[in-house]
């Protein structure tokens, strides 16, 4: 990859934080200043990390409280860019960071009309360990059951894969929010 020719989105899907680094010193700029930085699909650098599983570099963008709930053109938002690659514990660390920066759970993409958390358990409803249903009861716990029962274009929403899949410590957890 040629650094100097690569545009920041380019380098942080396909490069390191050194390469980034590299950049950011060829054209006399800090992260600071490209923390918000857009592509033309509306991909955010920071979704461009998270898209590629380069977490190292998002926690350095998290760092710099860059923009959240940037909405791409196909109607994503962060959450569901890193809904499919929460296969490490880093991805978790950076997970609950955007929950506290106040990341959507309820923002629909475009294409089937999911929202990032039915992303989340759509992905990770057939492997569920003790980290993955943590991290659900919190996500769940900040949602009201209308709000968990948005559907998508196929009619289905958050609670109805907990209620037909999930385990039964969140179907309970489900069934006790109050409306």
């Amino acid at each position: 990859m040629n650094i100097e020719r690569a545009d920041y989105g380019t380098i942080v899907t396909f490069g390191t934080l050194e390469d980034l680094n590299t950049k950011l010193k060829i054209e006399n700029k800090k992260l600071e200043e490209i923390k918000d930085c857009i592509d033309d699909n509306g991909i955010s650098l920071l979704e461009h990390c998270l898209i590629s599983r380069k977490f190292d570099i998002a926690n350095e963008i998290l760092n710099l409280k860059p923009k959240i709930n940037v909405v791409t053109k196909e109607g994503l938002n962060e959450f569901h860019c890193i809904s499919a690659n929460m296969k490490t514990l880093n991805a978790y660390d950076i997970a609950y960071k955007l929950l506290d920066m106040g990341v959507s759970l309820l923002q629909q993409e475009k294409k089937y009309g999911n929202t990032a958390l039915f992303s989340f358990c759509y992905n990770i409803n057939d492997k569920i360990d003790d980290i993955r249903l943590e991290f659900l009861k919190v996500c769940i716990n900040r949602l009201t059951q209308r709000e968990l029962d948005i559907k998508n274009k196929a009619g289905n929403s958050v609670k109805s894969i907990i209620i037909e899949r999930g385990p039964n410590e969140l179907k309970q957890l489900i069934k006790s929010l109050k409306l």
